[in-house]
C-alpha cells in the first residue's frame, strides 16, 4: 500500500515540479519572436525528423497487445474474469487516493483524477492519446492562464516594464539577469518577486482545492532553486 501511495503522489509532484517551472517562465521563455524566424526555421531544418507514425502505432500496438496478455493472465490466475479485474483494479487506486486524501496529500479532485488515469491506461494506450484522458490530465495542473499571467505582470512590473515590452526582451534572446542590469534593478529584487508572487498562486491554488497545503509546502520549498536557474535562461539555451 505504501509503495503504491508513493507512486502516485511520485506522479503528482512530478507535476506540481512541472507547474511550478510553467507558473515562473511560460511567457518569459516560451516562445522566439519574428526577429529569430530565420534562425529559427534554419533549426528546423537541421532538427531531427519526427518519429514516423506508423511504427509509433505499431510500437503501442505491441505494448498494449502484451498489456492485454498480462491481464489475461493476472485474471486468469485469480480465477476471475478481466472485468471483475479491471473493477477490482479500480476499487483499490480508489481506496489508495482516497487513503491520501485522508492524509492531506491530494485533494479530492486530484484522487478522482488518477484514479480516472490508472483506471484508462489499464485498458491500453492510444497515441494520441483521447481527449477524454488529455483532459484528467489537464485538470491536474495546479495553476490557470490568469494565474500565469498574474506572475508575468509582477515580474515585468519591479523590472519598470510592460508585460509586452518583457515578452519582446526575453523573446529577442535576454535573460531575466541580463534584463535586471540593463534596467538598473537588483537581480535578488526580481527573485524575490517570482518568489513572492509564486507563494501568492500557491496559495489561490490551495484556497481553490487545486492543491494541498502540503503540496503547496513542498512547491515553495523547490522554487527558490527553479528560480536560480530561470533567470540565467535564454530561449533555446535548453538545447543539447
Amino acid at each position: 500500500m505504501h509503495k503504491s501511495r508513493n507512486w502516485i503522489l511520485g506522479i503528482v509532484g512530478g507535476l506540481l515540479t512541472l507547474a511550478l517551472v510553467a507558473l515562473v517562465s511560460i511567457n518569459l521563455l516560451g516562445q522566439t519572436s519574428t526577429a529569430n524566424a530565420a534562425p529559427a526555421a534554419q533549426a528546423a531544418q537541421t532538427a531531427p525528423a519526427k518519429p514516423d507514425q506508423a511504427k509509433v502505432q505499431a510500437k503501442v500496438g505491441e505494448l498494449n497487445e502484451l498489456l492485454g496478455t498480462f491481464r489475461k493472465g493476472l485474471a486468469s490466475r485469480l480465477n476471475v474474469t478481466e472485468e471483475q479485474l479491471a473493477t477490482a483494479v479500480g476499487g483499490a487506486l480508489s481506496d489508495t487516493t482516497g487513503q491520501l486524501v485522508k492524509d492531506g496529500k491530494l485533494t479530492q479532485d486530484q484522487a478522482t483524477r488518477l484514479s480516472a488515469i490508472a483506471t484508462e491506461l489499464f485498458k491500453g494506450i492510444s497515441v494520441p492519446p483521447s481527449p477524454v484522458l488529455i483532459a484528467q490530465f489537464m485538470g491536474l495542473m495546479p495553476f490557470d492562464l490568469a494565474q500565469l499571467r498574474q506572475v508575468e505582470s509582477d515580474v515585468a512590473q519591479v523590472l519598470k516594464l510592460q508585460t509586452s515590452e518583457l515578452e519582446a526582451k526575453v523573446k529577442a534572446g535576454q535573460s531575466l539577469s541580463e534584463i535586471a542590469t540593463a534596467q538598473g534593478v537588483e537581480l535578488q529584487k526580481v527573485k524575490d518577486t517570482l518568489l513572492s508572487s509564486s507563494k501568492t498562486q500557491l496559495d489561490a491554488s490551495v484556497k481553490a482545492g487545486k492543491l494541498t497545503q502540503l503540496q503547496a509546502d513542498q512547491a515553495y520549498k523547490y522554487a527558490p532553486k527553479l528560480i536560480d536557474k530561470l533567470v540565467d535562461l535564454k530561449p533555446g539555451s535548453h538545447k543539447n
